[in-house]
Formats: structure tokens, C-alpha cells, sequence
């Protein structure tokens, strides 16, 4: 830690334990003036170091604005195996926080396959918590207008209307008479 980097890390309350600490956890000196300077105290980051995100992740999602508590209760899930980092890292950082993201992490797979896809966040979880079920929606992701559904006032009647497919036209049939 060189001179500036140990009086931006002083100024923002972390000490040298902590920084000993957190080096050894990991963390570069460059990781941890930058994460200082954008608020993050060296407390979060030792009880982030107890996650099985890589301190790279921990970094890039805190400056990315995702809360460090959000971060936690995400590690908390990824220890115990409910879900992968990477998937966790998926929903973190296009906004599942709180209820929406623990609820989100049974249908990880499919929830992050539809974010690739381009669906919004807020239209997957109106999908998830109707009974449609997110996996069955990314199975029928190739016959999905994901623009209209993230634009759609009701996502879960497009989807279906969607995924029925066109309905055949149907025709007249006139019959003659025959003598």
C-alpha cells in the first residue's frame, strides 16, 4: 500500500488490521482505495470475504451499485448451494434485490436465460409469479417476441398468445345443392 493509497484508505475508516486483512483475502491495494473511495467500509468487505464470490465479483457488483446487503444475503444463498455465483451475479446486477431476487433463485437458470434473451426484470418476475413458471418460459423462448412482451401491459396473456402460435384462419365452407 503505498502513501496515497493508505491515506485514501485511513480517510474512509479502514485501519491497518483491516487492510491486512482484507489483503489477504484477496483484495489489492488499487481493489481496496477504489472501493473506499466509493463509500464501501472495510467491514462490508470482511463479511463479503466469507462468500463464495470471488473478490473480482464482490468488486465489480459493489460498483455497480448493487447493496452490499443484497450481496450477503446472495453469499448466504451461493454457500449453501441454492444457486450458482454466476446466476447470482446475473440477477444482482440487472436489480433482483430483497424478495424479488429470493424468489428468483428456485428458477435461477431460467430467469437469467430469459435476461440473456433480453427480457426485462420486471416482466420475468410478472411471469414468475404467475403460473406460467420461468422454465416453461425459456423453453418457449424461440417463439417469443421478447420486445413485445417487455412492452406489453400484460406480459402473461402475450406469452400465451404467443406460445399457442398463430391461429389458422378459419374458412367458409359452401356447399351446392346437387339435383
Amino acid at each position: 500500500v503505498d502513501s496515497t493509497e493508505a491515506t485514501v484508505l485511513s480517510n474512509a475508516g479502514y485501519n491497518a488490521t483491516s487492510v491486512r486483512d482484507l489483503i489477504n483475502a484477496g483484495y489489492t491495494a488499487a481493489d481496496l482505495t477504489e472501493l473506499a473511495s466509493a463509500g464501501v467500509p472495510a467491514s462490508t468487505l470482511s463479511n463479503l470475504a466469507t462468500t463464495k464470490f470471488p473478490e473480482a465479483t464482490i468488486n465489480d457488483m459493489l460498483m455497480k451499485g448493487v447493496s452490499a446487503n443484497d450481496i450477503g444475503t446472495a453469499g448466504s444463498m451461493v454457500n449453501v448451494g441454492a444457486v450458482s455465483s454466476a446466476n447470482a451475479q446475473k440477477l444482482l446486477e440487472a436489480g433482483a434485490a430483497g424478495s424479488t431476487f429470493s424468489h428468483l433463485v428456485g428458477q435461477a437458470p431460467a430467469a437469467v436465460k430469459l435476461l440473456d434473451a433480453g427480457m426485462s426484470l420486471d416482466k420475468i418476475n410478472q411471469l414468475y409469479n404467475s403460473s406460467v413458471g420461468l422454465t416453461n418460459v425459456a423453453n418457449n423462448l424461440t417463439k417469443l417476441d421478447i420486445n413485445a412482451i417487455n412492452n406489453a401491459t400484460d406480459p402473461i396473456g402475450l406469452y400465451k398468445t404467443q406460445i399457442a402460435g398463430p391461429v389458422a384462419p378459419t374458412t367458409t365452407t359452401t356447399t351446392t345443392p346437387t339435383t
